[in-house]
């Protein structure tokens, strides 16, 4: 025992007196017990005095650290019963993710208390930030207090913008910023200032001020926007962005989200009070909404206006939206169900509505409204174990401020015959094309009122389906041969004395290839006697997921 005694003195001594560089690791004072555990405290120095005392200090190169916790400087003291740590001269602390640099520290490891002389900070978490600050007082764990801050979430080497506060509260915990006297800057130059200011902490919706932003251009001038979020309920929200443009004035952009399990939508009203360049009021209005009731019934809304022509053109930096030629105004209910004996429906009743923005130096030709659509289908599969039946009907009234209106009856009965089996496929369908107008306003001179017409088409469509296992990259595929052929038959009628009010050409794509008609909308029903012969390869995934697929 003697001997262990004297080994330990002579241990000791060296340390106290050596010029090298010391380390020791203490045991949690018994203070420490109402602190979650955080593991042992190592201090490392050049220099340790106080060694096995209740206050000790480290001097040169001096490091503390106590679980996530570092504290970095030239001097440090540490009480081990009250938890105290008293450091200066290049002071660097560490609590996790986030960096403290200034000269001088008083913190308790206790209770993640304590304040840090004008430091400089550097946050890491979802949100990064960094700034400085007069003082920052540490109110407990993942809370900071800072007295004449600076704040900004920019890139080093960046302060497009930066929040200056009397007071600025950063509480990880809520994730929630809270600044007393705000000022938010843009390059040095103050473009907003408020008694207080709430803003989030990471990318979560949280109320608060939201990073601003900025554009240039000809027609705006310097545009700079700042993003004001309100989380009204978790099922609704409101973002209000006042933006100023040098050239133009305040824009005010209001946008409003709701969600609910029957329904959900969003509306977006814009408002300039006046544009100094045009000396008026301009506006912009979005609202788009989806909701379904429990007795079948649904409803759309996509509506859309603007106070004037050269409104995207004058007041947004978006390419999409300055290309924007025509705005939709369109709401429709849907209804769907069983009649009787399994024969199901479907149905609709649409207005569809546009706003066209002219440019005087293309004009464009503005698309016919449907005032109203209504559409009926009905039908039924596996009639007798071998049919598939159903029978569409459509009525739409197409008006025009300059050309030809009117009203189309349209109708396709179709009957098919699927026969399918592992490996392969066989169906021939048949149906008749009907379509009826009733023409009025802006008619030419001759033309027929009451055009019709009725076209009989067939079309039978068939492939075969071969698989083999096989490996790509190490990864067990089933891979497929498909060829397939399908024939489409449609006898060639004259449809010239029939108006076009909502058809063109169908997009080139490989499914348009197997459908009966070349034409999209309810117009024209292009003649056909042709053969169409495809081949398609699919490597399929063990839980049938599609990974790769090729077709000729």
């Amino acid at each position: 025992m003697s001997q262990r005694l004297a080994m330990l003195a002579v241990a000791l001594v060296t340390t106290l007196a050596a010029p090298a560089r010391a380390q020791i690791t203490l045991p949690p004072p018994p203070a420490a017990a109402a602190k979650d555990e955080q593991g042992p405290t190592t201090i490392d120095a050049e220099r340790l005095d106080g060694v096995g005392e209740i206050e000790m200090t480290a001097r040169g190169n001096a490091e503390f650290k106590q679980g996530d916790m570092t504290v970095f400087g030239d001097y440090l003291k540490y009480n081990r019963e009250l938890g105290w740590i008293d450091a200066h001269d290049g002071v660097r602390l560490q609590l996790g993710v986030d960096r403290f640099f200034g000269p001088r520290l008083r913190y308790n490891t206790l209770d993640d208390t304590g304040n840090f002389e004008t430091p400089r900070f550097l946050i890491q978490r979802d949100q990064i930030a960094r700034g400085n600050a007069e003082e920052v007082n540490f109110l407990g764990k993942d809370l900071y207090l800072m007295k004449r801050a600076t704040y900004t979430t920019c890139e080093p080497g960046r302060n497009d913008w930066q929040l200056d506060a009397e007071e600025l509260e950063l509480n990880y915990d809520t994730q929630e910023g809270k600044a007393k006297k705000p000022k938010l800057k843009f390059f040095d130059t103050t473009v907003l200032s408020a008694p207080f200011a709430f803003f989030p902490l990471e990318n979560s919706r949280k109320s608060g001020l939201l990073s601003p932003y900025y554009a240039h251009s000809n027609t705006r001038g310097l545009e700079i926007g700042i993003p004001y979020y309100w989380n009204i309920a978790p099922e609704y929200d409101y973002t209000l962005t006042p933006v100023y443009m040098t050239k133009r004035g305040l824009l005010l952009k209001n946008e409003g989200r709701y969600i609910n399990p029957s329904f959900r939508g969003e509306a977006r009203v814009e408002f300039m009070p006046g544009d100094t360049e045009l000396q008026r009021q301009r506006y912009g209005v979005s609202w788009q909404h989806m909701q379904s009731f429990s007795n079948g019934f649904g409803l759309n809304v996509d509506y859309n206006k603007v106070s004037d022509d050269r409104y995207f053109v004058d007041l947004t930096s978006q390419v999409r939206q300055t290309s924007i030629g025509v705005l939709q105004q369109d709401a429709y209910v849907t209804k769907g169900g069983q009649l009787f004996a399994g024969l199901g429906y479907s149905s609709m009743f649409r207005v569809q509505k546009f706003q066209t923005l002219q440019d005087p130096n293309a004009p464009i030709t503005p698309p016919y409204q449907r005032v109203p659509q209504i559409n009926f289908s009905t039908g039924k599969n596996d009639i007798g174990g071998l049919v598939d039946a159903s029978v569409p009907f459509e009525y739409v009234r197409f008006s025009h401020p300059t050309m030809v209106e009117g009203s189309r009856y349209s109708s396709m009965p179709t009957i098919a015959s699927p026969h399918l089996a592992p490996g392969w496929f066989f169906t021939p369908r048949a149906g008749m094309r009907f379509v009826n107008y009733s023409l009025t306003n802006n008619t030419l001179p001759g033309q027929e009122l009451s055009p019709h017409a009725a076209i009989p088409w067939m079309s039978v469509d068939s492939g075969l389906v071969f698989d083999r296992d096989t490996s790509w990259f190490g990864q067990s595929l089933t891979q497929t041969l498909e060829p397939r052929l399908y024939y489409v038959r449609v006898p060639y009628h004259n449809q010239d004395n029939i108006p076009i009010f909502d058809t063109g050409r169908a997009d080139f794509t490989f499914a348009q290839l197997f459908t009966e008609n070349r034409f999209a909308g309810g117009d024209r029903f292009g003649d056909a006697n042709q053969l169409t012969a495809a081949l398609t390869t699919r490597f399929l995934q063990n839980n049938g997921i599609e990974a790769f697929r090729a077709s000729v």
